[in-house]
This record gives structure tokens, C-alpha cells and sequence, in this order.
């Protein structure tokens, strides 16, 4: 009740073949009580609701919002060795809102408009020089651009646009040295650019900046495989040069599993990452609240390489239809920025670099019986941030959710499923503001230590069932029926403080996660 899609294969003869697929939202024609729901999710507590949120009369809003994407591919075979590959994506979002009101006779109007395009294209040619050796080659490239454009009664117009292109090449090489031992090496090119704009008239602003980043990566990687033992055995490293920065770093990884019986596996993954960009907010304001984030690069200073390690071991066991399975892991990134977080406490305007470091347990329980397939899980999450330089230089992650449960249960027989989920969580942490030297005659937000409380418990049920049919000339029919938050509770999701300008005081800001959400799909195959 959100978009329309369609997909298609075509063999254009033995050795090649077309795939297309694409999507349409239908709110161009109609908005369901889905898009709605979602709709009012979405953008809640952004400048796309100030208005309606204020106390005003004559309150107007003509909003139009549309999406759609598509994905192309194109396969073809040369000779016994060859084949190519084209692979090519393209994503579109885009928002139009004009609201006006007279808040104490006074006439305000904001004409917004937001947009977010993707681009994105791979070829890939792949040989079998023999049965033990293949190489691969990938060129590719990708855009985003995210526009945001804001003009307001006074005739001041906003303009914020965020773009990156990443572009490179890649080349694998894979060798079977023996039935238990193969060897892959290669070699990657990417580059990438990131511009920022901002422009403002009334007062005239204008700032334009661009980066680019060049990182040269060598591969390499091997594997033991014994079936006969139950051994499994992979290591490998990747090694980066940055150019700009004149600078290697190294990426190993590894992972070990061994079958300790026919029904219990362990499993012990370990690996070093870095990352050249990050996602970032200036303002919560930016782009009206809606995408706050914009993309930007390291330079290797104020915006450090995100670098994390991360080790995770696994015991699973399977038998008579049941399975077992925990996770215990830990990851550690270092080089994140305030900025990246998405602080609306005494943090906010605070430019400071530190890491955050989560370690917890994952445990799942299925059985499936007959017809009949339920499972069970819960998982630990213990996450803190560590900002040295900070008065507080230790304090929970705004993303922290320390205990999740979840059951579902899922029954399927013939055409027809039906299943029943549920899940709950502890609330994420929030800052509340020391009310104690807060002075009512001028409010001043005064925090207490940041993340000091939590929100309320978070718990959902939700439903869906499907049912198919086929037709006597191969037509295929699929209908599905969903109820998202099925008892409609209440669930807050995140919590800030401001200070109001209509009132002069401090105003809590609460946001909260969908509604009872009905949905309704169809599928016609051929």
C-alpha cells in the first residue's frame, strides 16, 4: 500500500540474458492509511511539522512526496572461459511541502523541497583460464547527491547539498592449490569525492568544499577446508595506501571453525577494519530535520580514519529440527567524532574525537515441528563511549539497547502462512536536564551527565499471513496481509529538551515509532 513493482528475466539466447526491476510509490494517486502512518513517523518533530505542532489558525499544507528506483542487468557468456556482466542502479526520493499559517497574526510560509538521488553501475569481466584458475576485473562507479532547498516568508532561500562519487577497479585472481586449499590475490584503485554546499540570500552566504581521497589496496587470502575432519580455516590480510595521507594500513582477518561433532560447530571470527568517510550532522535543522546526516572525509586530524576491531565466537547445535546457537562478541571503533552521533544534549556543539566499545552475547532457540516453525531469542548489548578529552569521559552509546527479546512463531501449510511475532527491548538512553539550576524566570538547559537515565521499555507485536494460488495457464496469485503494533502501544523512541519561543520555558520533545499499522500486498508471477 506504498509502491508498485515489477520484474522481469529475458534469455536474449543460450549464452546471455536481461533482468530488470523497478519500484513506484502510488502516493502520487492515492495515500493509504500505511503511507500515512508512516508518513507521520517519519516527520514528526522536523520543520515539516513546526507549523502543525504550533498553536495557529488557518494552518494550510500541500505536500507531495514520490520515489521510485531501478536496477538493470545484463549477462553474457563468450566462448566456454568468458562472461560479462552489467550491473546498473538508480534511486530516486523526493519531498515538496508548501505550509502557511498565521501563528499571532502573524503570516509565516516555508516552501521546502528535498531530494535523494543514487547512481550507480558495475562491469565485471570473469575468466577461467583453467579448472584451478579465475581471475575477475570489476570497474564501477557511484553518485549520491542529497539537496535540500528551503525558501520562507521573508524571501530567504536555503540551498544544502551533500554529493559523493566513488569510483575504482578491482582485481581478484582465485587458485585452487589443492581439493582442501585455495589461494585468492588482488589488487583495488578507488577514489573518492565528497562536496559540501551551503548557500543562504538574505543575509548572502555561500560555501563550497570538495575532497577527494585516493587509496590503493593489496589482497591477499587463503583457505583450508576438510570436510573429513570438520575443519575450516580462512586468514587473509588487506593492505591500504592512502595517498593523500602517505600512509599503510593493515587489515587482517581471520576465521576458524571446526565441527566438534556431527551437531556442534564452533566458529571464532576476528578482523580489523578502517573507513575513509563518515556521516555527520552540522545542525539538527539540517535539511529540515528530516536527513540530518551529510557525508564527509577524513583528513586525518579533527576527522579521524575510523578504524575497529571486532572478534566474535560462536557455538551452534543442531539436531532433531532444534537449534541452538550463541554469539558472545566485541568490537571496538575508534576515531568517531561527536559529530557523527547525533547528540541533542550538552554534546551537540561539542567537536571532540574519542571510540566506543560494545561487547554482549546473542542466543537464538528455534524448533520446528510439522508445519509449525518458532524461535526465540535474546541479546546482551553493553556499549560505551569513550571521549578522553571530555569531562565525562565515559558514558553509555546513544545507541545502546542493553536487553532484546523477540519471539515468532510461523505456520505455513500448503498456500497458506500465518505468523506472529513479538518484541521488546530496553528503553536507549536519553540525558535529562538538572532541574535544579534551572532558573524558571530564564531558562538556561542545564544537563546532567549525558545518557544519565533511559527511556521507557519498547515492545511491538506484529502479524502478517500470506496466501497463493496458481491458475491453470501457470499464473501465479500472492496476496499478503500485515498489522504492524498490532495492541497500537505507544512506543517513544527518542527524547531532547529545548526551549520553546512561544512559551520561554523548557519544552520535552518526544518522538515515537509507527503506530497500529495496517498493509495490504498483491503479486501477480508469470
Amino acid at each position: 500500500m506504498i509502491n508498485a513493482d515489477v520484474y522481469g528475466k529475458y534469455n536474449l539466447s543460450k549464452k546471455s540474458y536481461i533482468e530488470v526491476a523497478a519500484r513506484k510509490s502510488i502516493t502520487d494517486f492515492i495515500e493509504t492509511p500505511t503511507y500515512k502512518e508512516y508518513f507521520n513517523k517519519v516527520f514528526q518533530n522536523t520543520t515539516i511539522t513546526d507549523f502543525s505542532n504550533n498553536q495557529n489558525v488557518d494552518y494550510q499544507s500541500d505536500k507531495k512526496f514520490d520515489f521510485y528506483d531501478a536496477t538493470f542487468k545484463y549477462v553474457q557468456k563468450i566462448g566456454n572461459k568468458d562472461q560479462i556482466i552489467l550491473d546498473l542502479i538508480t534511486i530516486k526520493d523526493n519531498l515538496e511541502v508548501f505550509q502557511s499559517a498565521t501563528i499571532y497574526n502573524i503570516n509565516r510560509s516555508e516552501n521546502s523541497i528535498l531530494r535523494q538521488q543514487n547512481y550507480g553501475g558495475n562491469l565485471s569481466w570473469k575468466r577461467d583460464w583453467d579448472n584451478f584458475n579465475t581471475t575477475k576485473i570489476n570497474v564501477y562507479n557511484s553518485a549520491y547527491e542529497l539537496l535540500g532547498n528551503q525558501t520562507n516568508s521573508e524571501g530567504q532561500r536555503v540551498i544544502q547539498e551533500n554529493s559523493v562519487n566513488n569510483n575504482g577497479i578491482n582485481l581478484e585472481n582465485n587458485h585452487i592449490l589443492s581439493p582442501k586449499f585455495t589461494f585468492s590475490d588482488g589488487y583495488q584503485f578507488n577514489e573518492i569525492g565528497i562536496t559540501n554546499l551551503e548557500q543562504v540570500t538574505n543575509p548572502d552566504f555561500y560555501r563550497k568544499v570538495k575532497d577527494v581521497l585516493r587509496t590503493h589496496a593489496l589482497i591477499l587470502e587463503g583457505k583450508y577446508n576438510d570436510t573429513i575432519s570438520r575443519t575450516y580455516f580462512k586468514a587473509g590480510t588487506r593492505i591500504n595506501y592512502i595517498e593523500k595521507f602517505e600512509k599503510f594500513i593493515l587489515e587482517p582477518r581471520v576465521q576458524f571453525g571446526y565441527g566438534i561433532n556431527k551437531n556442534l560447530n564452533l566458529e571464532l571470527l576476528g578482523e580489523l577494519k578502517s573507513q575513509n568517510s563518515q556521516q555527520i550532522i552540522d545542525l539538527q535543522k539540517d535539511y529540515f530535520g528530516i536527513e540530518k546526516r551529510r557525508w564527509i572525509i577524513s583528513n586525518n586530524g579533527s576527522i579521524p580514519i575510523q578504524r575497529s576491531r571486532q572478534l566474535s565466537l560462536n557455538l551452534s547445535y543442531i539436531k532433531n529440527d532444534w537449534l541452538f546457537d550463541i554469539e558472545n562478541f566485541y568490537k571496538k571503533v575508534t576515531g568517531i567524532t561527536t559529530s557523527s552521533q547525533g547528540f541533542q544534549n550538552q554534546l551537540e556543539f561539542v567537536k571532540t574525537t574519542g571510540d566506543y566499545e560494545v561487547w554482549g552475547a546473542e542466543m537464538l532457540l528455534q524448533k520446528k515441528m510439522n508445519h509449525f516453525l518458532t524461535w526465540l531469542s535474546y541479546t546482551y548489548n553493553h556499549n560505551n563511549y569513550h571521549f578522553i578529552n571530555y569531562e565525562y569521559p565515559v558514558f553509555p552509546n546513544n545507541f545502546e539497547v542493553m536487553h532484546t527479546a523477540s519471539w515468532a512463531g510461523i505456520y505455513e501449510k500448503n498456500n497458506f502462512k500465518i505468523a506472529l511475532g513479538t518484541k521488546w527491548t530496553s528503553g536507549r538512553p536519553k540525558t535529562s536536564p538538572d532541574n535544579s539550576q534551572i532558573d524558571p524566570s530564564n531558562p538556561t538547559l542545564v544537563y546532567n551527565k549525558p545518557n544519565n537515565t533511559n527511556l521507557h521499555i519498547f515492545s511491538q507485536v506484529n502479524f502478517s499471513s500470506t496466501y497463493k494460488w496458481e491458475t491453470d495457464n501457470g499464473i501465479q496469485y500472492k496476496l499478503g496481509i500485515s498489522i504492524l503494533n498490532i495492541l497500537n502501544r505507544k512506543n517513544e523512541i527518542s527524547e531532547y529538551y529545548r526551549i520553546s519561543s512561544l512559551t520561554n520555558s523548557i519544552e520535552e520533545v518526544e518522538t515515537f515509532s509507527l503506530q497500529r499499522t495496517p498493509n495490504l500486498s498483491f503479486r501477480v508471477s508469470f
